[in-house]
């Protein structure tokens, strides 16, 4: 799995975007392994100029690998200590 950042994702989509971004992206969705998080997707979306660009983009991001953030965050804190040497899950309002 690849997790393509926002500004691979700019260069991919402008006209005159980077060739290789381009090109790189363009393998890693043939190939099955281009993903995206939901902050990326925000990150591109919100820039969106029209609604039928928000559409296309959106129906491109729901084609990919999609990571969750927040089971990936959970996950993490389930393999590991925190940093006060013992494990401790905290909610996202407790932050």
């Amino acid at each position: 799995m690849k997790l393509i950042d926002s500004s691979a994702w700019i260069e991919y989509y402008r006209k005159e975007g980077n060739k290789e971004y381009k090109a790189w992206i363009s393998r890693a969705i043939q190939n099955n392994v281009a993903a995206v998080n939901g902050v990326i997707q925000v990150e591109i979306l919100v820039f969106t100029k029209t609604q039928s660009e928000y559409d296309f983009i959106s129906s491109d991001f729901s084609a990919l690998h999609i990571f969750n953030l927040m089971n990936m965050w959970f996950r993490k804190l389930q393999k590991s200590d925190s940093i006060y040497g013992e494990r401790e899950l905290l909610f996202p309002e407790q932050i």
